[in-house]
């Protein structure tokens, strides 16, 4: 089992998860600035719309993920009797 990658730490995943944000953004920024129709070229479709959507449905998938994050927490401990 040495050929299995070592679990990231809680602060790896979550600057993971900010790049991916940050890429996101910049991607839809790039969208938006040069709008461009939906078009069809030898019978394959770029749906522009469409990628804009996706593109935003998972910004905010990733808000939800560090917005988890950030808390807030409710802590329970119990003790013994």
């Amino acid at each position: 089992m040495d050929d299995i990658p070592p679990l990231d730490s809680d602060d790896d995943l979550l600057n993971k998860q900010r790049l991916i944000k940050q890429q996101l953004i910049d991607r839809i920024a790039q969208i938006t600035a040069k709008p461009k129709p939906t078009y069809e070229i030898d019978g394959q479709v770029f749906k522009w719309n469409e990628y804009l959507d996706i593109l935003m449905k998972q910004l905010q998938r990733i808000n939800e993920l560090l917005a988890a994050e950030d808390g807030p927490y409710e802590i329970q401990t119990f003790l013994d009797p």
